[in-house]
């Protein structure tokens, strides 16, 4: 968090969206919850996803995942943040979209919420 400060553009704070994917028995519901509290907070089982994410405009970012191998943008890229994709509505303000100079890119690419389905439970999936 000091590093983002010290840069001085404003912070945005994007949370995951985490859903259940499997509709199971409702007796298996507090035990579905307590293995997935355990899951979000290793990133080693969320495939490298933070539960959040804090950026800034010039802040530096780095691939975890392959998103383009042909484009040279996989696992371990490293670029600036450019600019933010935002849309407001009454009092709440959504990131759509961050917009990412790779240093191995002559383009600005914009990097749109990832998504991935993880096994809590045997048979009990969160997207």
């Amino acid at each position: 968090m000091l590093k983002l400060n010290q840069i001085g553009t404003p912070i945005h704070r994007l949370t995951a969206i985490d859903t259940l994917d499997t509709i199971g028995d409702q007796r298996l519901m507090k035990k579905v919850h307590q293995a997935y509290d355990r899951s979000e907070q290793d990133v080693t089982r969320t495939v490298g996803l933070e539960k959040q994410l804090q950026l800034c405009i010039g802040y530096k970012v780095m691939l975890k995942r392959n998103k383009n191998v042909e484009a040279g943008l996989v696992n371990g890229s490293v670029g600036k943040v450019t600019g933010f994709n935002i849309t407001s509505h009454e009092n709440t303000t959504t990131v759509n979209s961050i917009a990412v100079k790779f240093h191995k890119t002559v383009i600005i690419i914009n990097t749109e919420r990832d998504s991935a389905s993880l096994e809590v439970l045997k048979s009990v999936y969160y997207t």
